[in-house]
């Protein structure tokens, strides 16, 4: 990882609780140069700025960033990041994991089986929630 790109993750990191309408601005700006920059390394630094309070629609791009690596990158780092998101900001679980479930379902299954128990247990009990049997049907394909 270069320099500049350390510099910047080291930012977000920074600015990541956006307490102001400054920061908020500076994150996005901060977001915008990892385009094109992903690996598992800035996408598992991304993952850590999901938090449970309201971004007003800035962890969109945060994820539009993420989407600019390749998918199997952005689920990696997305499961990972489960059981942070589970101890800090369980809103986000299936806001992230349902697109994956719907149309990533192949990637979503053999990454998922790689990860440890506790991860598998937060996919599991995604899956196997009827809301999300019901609008996502691929959910009742993916076996971990």
């Amino acid at each position: 990882m270069d320099k500049s790109l350390k510099k910047i993750l080291e930012e977000i990191i920074e600015t990541k609780d956006r307490r102001n309408e400054d920061e908020e601005k500076r994150f996005l700006e901060l977001i915008n140069q990892t385009f094109g920059r992903m690996d598992l390394d800035v996408a598992r630094i991304l993952m850590k700025t999901f938090l449970a309070k309201p971004d007003f629609g800035t962890q969109e791009r945060v994820i539009s960033a993420m989407l600019s690596g390749r998918r199997e990158i952005y689920i990696q780092a997305l499961l990972e990041g489960l059981p942070r998101l589970q101890a800090e900001a369980k809103n986000w679980i299936e806001n992230l994991l349902c697109p994956e479930i719907e149309y990533h379902p192949d990637i979503l299954e053999k990454l998922a089986r790689l990860m440890p128990e506790n991860i598998k247990e937060i996919i599991r009990t995604v899956l196997n929630n009827k809301d999300i049997r019901r609008d996502y049907p691929n959910a009742e394909k993916i076996i971990i």
